[in-house]
Order: structure tokens, then sequence, then C-alpha cells
């Protein structure tokens, strides 16, 4: 499930929504946002149930992403946070 959504976690109520979107509609095994607008002293924030988070934050105004990869699939962690 890709979302690009500009600063899509600088409002609660985004991240609420995309919570309750990934809940309502069969929690898909990935889920990719581009244009987090994420520092890295806040991603601990940004957490989704049953997902384990990676985040590649920003340096400068804009930027930033995240792949959440859900808990019963397999992986091996990769660069980022």
């Amino acid at each position: 499930m890709p979302v690009n959504k500009h600063s899509i976690f600088k409002k609660k109520h985004n991240l609420d929504n995309l919570k309750t979107y990934v809940t309502q509609y069969n929690e898909p095994e990935l889920i990719f946002i581009t244009e987090t607008w994420l520092y890295e002293d806040e991603i601990n924030y940004y957490n989704i149930e049953q997902y384990k988070p990676y985040f590649n934050c920003r340096e400068k105004r804009g930027g930033g992403s995240a792949l959440y990869v859900r808990n019963d699939i397999e992986h091996e962690g990769f660069g980022g946070y």
C-alpha cells in the first residue's frame, strides 16, 4: 500500500486515519509512505500496531520516507531507523 502524503504525520488525525484504514482494509503486508517530513527524534511516536517500522528521516525541509512491514511477514532489517 503506497502512500505519498505531504507531511502525513505532522497532524495526529492523519496518523489515526492511516491506522483506521490499515485495520479496515485487510492489513496490507507493506505500507510505504513518502514525504513523511519526520526527523530522527520524532520516529518513536509513529508506530502502527502489528507492524515493524523503518524510517529514512529527512535532513532538510521536505522528504523522508517510512516503510512498515506487517509483523507476520518474515524479513530482514535494512538501513534506516
